[in-house]
């Protein structure tokens, strides 16, 4: 996570805060970096709990001094290591891995977006379950998707996949 500055972090949660104009830049850490593009901040909260959120499509605008962003709130990359159940809206912002052991479950209505040229490996278990009321989604993050946007699932030997009510696209 990018920490804020310590006067608005600290008050954060204050409602005499919110909605309030900063003066002073709320993401001194990147100040002066290059953003385009998208990026992924350090997923731990101060508490030390872990987060998962990522920055994609990043665009300044040097004639309105204007900055628009797509914020993912639940960002995934890497292993995971544990059993896991997603039941919001997923981004999977770089290579994802389900480790052998290891159950991934998706809750129904649930909508998967892959950035461009990413996938999931499937070494334990994928278990998608959507329902017909409320399918699951499992898609490219484009703006303007096309076949073989993301790269798809990959079930290695030993994986298992089982999906209900789900739609793949664009893979």
């Amino acid at each position: 996570m990018i920490p804020a500055d310590d006067e608005i972090s600290d008050r954060y949660w204050d409602p005499e805060w919110e909605n309030r104009s900063y003066s002073k830049d709320p993401f001194p850490i990147v100040q002066g970096q290059d953003l385009n593009g998208g990026t992924v901040p350090n997923n731990d909260f101060r508490d030390g709990s872990e987060s998962h959120y990522a920055f994609q499509n990043i665009v300044w605008d040097n004639n309105d001094k204007t900055v628009s962003l797509e914020v993912y709130t639940n960002a995934w990359a890497g292993e995971i290591s544990e059993n896991t159940t997603w039941e919001k809206d997923v981004f999977i912002y770089d290579d994802i891995t389900i480790d052998m052991d290891v159950t991934l479950t998706i809750g129904s209505g649930v909508k998967v977006e892959f950035a461009s040229g990413k996938k999931m490996t499937v070494n334990g278990r994928l278990v998608v379950q959507g329902t017909s009321t409320e399918p699951i989604t499992l898609t490219s993050s484009s703006s303007n998707p096309s076949p073989g946007s993301w790269y798809g699932i990959v079930v290695e030997d030993g994986g298992e996949i089982e999906l209900n009510h789900a739609k793949v696209e664009y893979a």
